[in-house]
């Protein structure tokens, strides 16, 4: 049968509807149409940045370094668990040293999300004070191993230091798990005698590409010829560089670590939410720097609350809804929550320590400045009693109030009242839930109403 390749026009317009993943793996295999798919909008639902990952709707792309044993060695537990889940997130020497080459460098169009931490750990692992640590180690966890097999008496202190404690833990492991620590050392200690007497690891690296979706897992390995950000670089380039117009994402969520984002130059996105941020204070002008200006107002923000500061987001007056998740209860957030001129807000506590009074300062506040119709604020409350206190002060407290079972209502003014109602968690959607974390059983609402 003879078949006829789309046309132009007709290609542009399957590539629009067609999912990103396709595409991409489309554009990999016929490099030919790869300039035609660069010219038609990307659409994502949700995009997903991290150091080393990136996610675009339920497809994951993940790198690392891939060890490969030589023939005859035996593959350590824990390089075989990293082989299994992606690869190893460093740089290696060519003794098998973890190195952090070009970790901090910032190179066009890398985006540096800062962070008042920073979990990757860059301290120097090859150390004479590091070996000589690894070895006392070694010989404890063999003394114990010893021990426990019956060939050796190890003395082990009495008392509740630390060290006995560790001593006591170590004592009641299984055999095998000890003999796996005992592994992990060895293969901690290989890079000094590899480097010692000038000796190749016994593994050979690879990059190691991983895309996992929801029903399928793919795997790729790559010469180890540049270091990790540069891999992540060029794949980032692949999926995102080079493209006519903005990516038009429906969710963008962001790295919870402090990482530098590599992304080809021009990556601009329009996005109507911002998912699941940290830090939002420190990022702004990082998050703003990825924003094309069509972005707006948006549709919402959520993010976890640990500063003040995190709620001062420029942009945040534009949004129409925004979620603070697990807020700090050292923020004066009462103080702040009367300043908001956003529409829709949502607010969830972890060992909240607000005092119900400041439930009805709000609702005074609103009282007197007139909040505008369809203004709504939730709040997750974790047990029932404590809703029901609020009711009973504001409904105690504020003339003309009238309670019902689960609410009150307040006239304030000609076409409008105030509500303050709570109702089950479970009576919320999977999205809605998602936005008070789940351990909250009620929320709380309060929202200002036509007559």
């Amino acid at each position: 049968m003879n078949t006829l390749p789309l046309q132009y026009q007709s290609l542009k317009a399957v590539l629009l509807y067609m999912d990103p993943n396709v595409r991409f793996k489309i554009s990999h295999r016929f490099p030919s149409i790869s300039s035609t798919e660069k010219v038609v909008p990307l659409r994502i639902e949700e995009l997903d940045l991290g150091d080393l990952t990136t996610t675009v709707n339920q497809t994951t792309y993940k790198l690392g370094i891939y060890r490969e044993y030589k023939k005859g060695e035996k593959i350590p537990w824990r390089a075989q668990r990293y082989n299994d889940f992606g690869g190893f997130p460093y740089d290696f020497d060519r003794f098998g040293f973890e190195i952090f080459p070009g970790h901090n460098a910032l190179n066009p169009g890398d985006v540096s999300l800062p962070c008042p931490y920073n979990l990757v750990s860059q301290v120097e692992r090859d150390t004479v004070h590091i070996e000589r640590m690894h070895r006392t180690r070694l010989k404890f966890y063999q003394n114990v191993l010893k021990t426990r097999l019956g060939s050796e008496n190890v003395e082990i202190s009495d008392g509740e230091g630390e060290d006995t404690i560790l001593e006591h833990y170590y004592m009641s492991l299984p055999i095998e798990e000890l003999e796996r620590h005992i592994g992990e050392i060895y293969e901690d200690l290989q890079p000094f005698e590899c480097r010692r007497f000038n000796l190749k690891p016994p593994f050979v690296c690879y990059i190691m590409l991983t895309i996992t979706s929801k029903s399928h897992k793919e795997i790729s390995l790559m010469p180890y010829n540049m270091k990790l950000h540069e891999a992540m670089k060029d794949l980032n380039s692949f999926l995102f560089g080079g493209r006519h117009q903005s990516i038009q994402v429906q969710k963008l969520q962001l790295s919870i670590n402090g990482t530098i984002l590599r992304l080809p130059v021009g990556f601009k996105i329009e996005t109507e939410q911002l998912k699941g941020l940290n830090n939002l204070s420190m990022r702004h002008d990082a998050i703003i720097s990825m924003l094309d200006k069509k972005s707006f107002p948006l549709k919402s923000v959520s993010f976890f609350a640990d500063d003040e500061p995190d709620f001062q987001f420029s942009d945040m007056g534009k949004t129409k809804s925004f979620t603070a998740m697990d807020v700090n209860p050292e923020i004066d957030l009462f103080s702040i929550l009367k300043t908001l001129s956003n529409q829709r807000v949502n607010l969830s506590f972890y060992d909240s320590d607000f005092g119900i009074g400041q439930y009805l300062g709000l609702v005074q506040s609103w009282i007197e400045n007139e909040r505008p119709i369809g203004t709504c604020y939730s709040f997750g409350i974790e047990e029932e009693d404590t809703a029901r206190q609020i009711l009973k002060l504001v409904r105690a407290n504020v003339e003309g109030a009238k309670r019902s079972k689960r609410c009150v209502s307040i006239p304030i003014r000609n076409s409008a009242r105030l509500e303050l109602y709570y109702i089950p968690m479970k009576s919320l959607n999977d999205s809605e839930q998602e936005e008070f974390m789940y351990y909250c059983d009620w929320v709380l609402k309060m929202r200002v109403v036509r007559f």
